[in-house]
């Protein structure tokens, strides 16, 4: 029992950090631990707050949550290229502001930012365009 457990667990951590760092206020992996840290000493009740939830995101309290839209980033799309190095996922979150951006990037685009070049490229390409079927972005 303590094996599927852990089997349903495995990489539950590390997808809940980059789901923190599309979410969070500032793009620094320090800045998703620390609200990894605060949202966990938050009572139950307070998660269920999205004012709450936005100020622990590290959003100014005076942000009217329901008024603003957030998008993701894309740490958690992108960690679905096989192979790509994080320093590229950073470079290419930086340079598309997030999913929108990626989604609509060509493979010319996605080849002009450093480290990618044509065969990344092709494969950023060809695996969003296959998410992009599979699930209604």
């Amino acid at each position: 029992m303590r094996m599927q457990a852990d089997e349903l667990c495995q990489g539950v951590g590390e997808e809940y950090l980059l789901l923190l760092r599309d979410y969070v206020h500032g793009s620094a992996l320090d800045a998703a631990s620390a609200v990894r840290e605060r949202l966990a000493a938050m009572p139950d009740e307070s998660l269920g707050d999205p004012d709450k939830v936005a100020v622990a995101l590290g959003y100014p309290p005076s942000v009217q949550s329901t008024e603003d839209h957030v998008h993701a980033r894309g740490y958690r799309l992108l960690r679905r290229v096989p192979g790509l190095p994080a320093s590229v996922v950073e470079r290419l979150v930086d340079r598309f502001d997030g999913v929108p951006g990626l989604l609509q990037a060509g493979e010319a685009q996605l080849d002009d930012v450093d480290g990618v070049g044509s065969h990344r490229a092709r494969s950023i390409s060809e695996t969003l365009r296959r998410l992009r079927r599979n699930v209604a972005l």
